[in-house]
């Protein structure tokens, strides 16, 4: 095994050790030191940890024995017993125009004037000039405030969004973001916080690890981007998200803390910090389903989470006559394993949802808001028939159907539907059926299967109504399934 290298790319736990389960398998001929399950690798991109498995003769990290799990960096050298491996730490490598990763394969010959990478599409485009990396060139860009399509003087270096000459100056409030230098990095900088890390992106902003320096607490603090506040559509459906996780208080909800969206200030607000990262992710990260009783501990709290948000009172909305009225009840309409965070408190795993950035008041869907008749939005193997069909004016039913989706999803570790290449996704949605749960995984409980099975029926029209029929009929079927067990 002398020299061997071992390239991870992906989510896992490994076991390094002696015995035939082990990943990476050191056999006792080449070193009599290591245990016959030695210590465990976690990969959770970008970081990666090790782990000793109380093994006989210790594992230690540049020398030093370790006793509880410690991150790695590149240039650590872990030591199994008498095999030492050299940690090494890369960071994908991206053309500074079009910001495709760049294989390692190609890192040389992409390699261009300037320290900057370039495929070859991208340079042949400027006709394989000589240019710095510090200068503006000439290219084909895209507003994001407008979607407009502009040619160009665009910095090399810049990865800052483009906005054109009009948007930027009808912004009424413009949102700058101070900077400030954590660990050698330049990220995001808001006072009355200190930035941890980024543990988070999407389409409107990012989402930070960060202390509340007053408190002391540690928090999850979601920003939005400066050049989508621009964008009136993005802004509200940011302050929406906002205002319908203050109202929210229940325990497996994501809860709100702190809120910012004055003029010429950060558009930010403040979430707990949930330890346990999400659902989507957790399952990646064993690269194997959750057992029963997981997924019964984080889909049952959930849907009474759902039914408590499903019955609501909502004050003060605005509809699209100006009048302020009230109602009844928020659907989520983007309810998916991301979207489900787990915290760890007392030492009991607790779930919750998050992102309300899409919910609604659906009592009110014909008179309030902002989404506009034919829209389609929500993860498409998270959602029915019926939120394709009728977006805008969707009931609470279709956050049960994405339960059963997210369940369905833990325990097997496919959506509902098969999505190929051949189809488009929407179409799949509309023309195709839920597979049946014991198609995917035969040993799933009857009783627990044939009540997910209804749960994903949307041919026609929704079984399970609210979320409360749908967590009672799961208990029955629980409970029914422990006794066969006891």
């Amino acid at each position: 095994m002398l020299g061997s290298k071992f390239s991870i790319n992906k989510n896992l736990e490994m076991l390094i050790g002696r015995g035939n389960n082990c990943k990476l398998n050191i056999p006792s001929t080449v070193d009599p030191k290591v245990s016959r399950e030695h210590c465990k690798i976690t990969v959770s991109l970008p970081k990666i940890y090790a782990e000793d498995l109380k093994s006989t003769n210790g594992t230690s990290v540049n020398g030093t024995i370790i006793d509880s799990r410690i991150e790695l960096k590149s240039g650590d050298s872990l030591i199994i017993g008498d095999t030492k491996i050299k940690v090494k730490l890369i960071e994908p490598v991206q053309c500074l125009d079009c910001q495709t990763t760049i294989s390692e394969h190609d890192l040389i010959h992409c390699y261009r004037e300037g320290s900057v990478y370039l495929c070859d599409n991208c340079y042949e485009n400027i006709n394989d000039r000589e240019f710095d990396s510090s200068e503006s060139i000439k290219r084909t860009v895209y507003c994001s405030s407008c979607g407009n399509r502009f040619e160009d003087y665009v910095p090399w270096k810049s990865s800052t969004p483009y906005i054109c000459k009009e948007c930027k100056s009808k912004s009424d409030s413009p949102i700058t973001l101070k900077e400030q230098k954590i660990g050698g990095r330049h990220m995001l900088g808001i006072e009355h916080f200190e930035i941890i890390e980024l543990i988070g992106q999407g389409g409107m902003g990012n989402v930070y690890k960060a202390k509340h320096l007053a408190s002391g607490e540690v928090v999850a603090l979601k920003v939005m981007l400066a050049s989508v506040a621009q964008n009136k559509a993005l802004r509200y459906d940011f302050l929406r998200e906002m205002e319908h996780t203050r109202i929210l208080f229940h325990p497996n909800i994501v809860r709100l803390l702190h809120t910012n969206y004055k003029t010429s200030e950060d558009l930010f607000f403040t979430m707990e910090y949930c330890d346990g990262g999400n659902v989507y992710d957790l399952v990646a990260l064993r690269q194997s389903y959750l057992e029963l009783d997981e997924v019964f501990d984080i889909v049952l709290p959930c849907l009474d989470a759902l039914d408590y948000a499903h019955e609501i009172d909502i004050h003060n909305i605005e509809l699209n006559d100006g009048k302020i009225s009230s109602a009844k009840g928020l659907v989520h309409r983007d309810i998916k394993p991301s979207n489900i965070f787990l915290s760890h408190k007392a030492g009991k795993l607790i779930p919750k949802i998050a992102d309300f950035g899409l919910a609604k008041a659906y009592e009110l869907s014909e008179m309030a808001g902002n989404t506009m008749i034919g829209a389609v939005a929500g993860s498409h193997g998270y959602i029915p028939r019926q939120q394709v069909m009728d977006f805008k004016f969707v009931k609470p039913e279709v956050d049960v159907w994405a339960m059963a989706a997210t369940m369905y999803f833990m325990i097997t570790r496919r959506t509902p539907r098969d999505f190929t290449k051949d189809c488009d996704d929407l179409t799949t949605v509309l023309k195709t059926e839920p597979v049946k749960i014991r198609e995917r995984r035969a040993d799933i409980p009857e009783c627990i299967a044939e009540v997910i099975d209804l749960a994903l029926i949307d041919s026609h029209s929704l079984y399970f109504k609210t979320a409360r029929e749908f967590h009672d009929a799961l208990k029955e079927a629980y409970d029914e399934y422990k006794k066969t067990i006891s």
